[in-house]
């Protein structure tokens, strides 16, 4: 995760293990400020996601029993809860700190206008530190300009071990 100022954007398609990387980097780099997602399962079924916080907390992120007006697929969006996350993170950054994980930055996390400042915030200071998983898909038009920012890494399952290598070198 060297030099300073380095943005690692990962992309890649569902299930090839974005956020399993993400974690393992974390656990590796531990000095980052931020969050993942990690799905939310009852009886075998993905009923939603939960965002987890590098500082300890969790918070519901979707549902399919939401009652949000938000939505993706089949899943409301709490978007009240990202908006918290961002103002932890935004509070991170304002205090020094330059180092930030976001998983995801994605159709969901995007529905909060706090999310996409705190994001534009940090990607456009030069000594950030970001590593990131963004969506495959360009949904939204800062989602192009954001991977034109960083370096752009595309995983995929095969891929996973050479990668996670690779990133603990730098």
């Amino acid at each position: 995760m060297r030099p300073p100022g380095r943005k690692i954007l990962i992309t890649g398609p569902p299930g090839c293990g974005k956020t399993t990387l993400i974690k393992e980097l974390f656990s590796r780099f531990p000095d980052f400020c931020g969050f993942w997602t990690e799905e939310v399962r009852e009886r075998g079924e993905r009923t939603g996601f939960q965002i987890v916080t590098t500082w300890g907390e969790r918070h519901p992120l979707s549902s399919v029993n939401s009652s949000s007006p938000y939505k993706v697929g089949k899943y409301g969006v709490e978007v009240q809860n990202i908006t918290s996350v961002c103002l932890k993170i935004l509070e991170c950054y304002r205090s020094g700190k330059r180092k930030f994980i976001l998983d995801e930055i994605g159709k969901m996390e995007y529905f909060s206008p706090f999310f996409r400042q705190m994001v534009r915030e940090i990607f456009d200071d030069p000594e950030s530190e970001i590593l990131a998983t963004i969506a495959l898909r360009d949904f939204h038009p800062e989602i192009k300009v954001l991977k034109e920012k960083g370096d752009l890494l595309h995983l995929k399952k095969e891929g996973f071990n050479e990668i996670l290598r690779k990133l603990c070198q730098q």
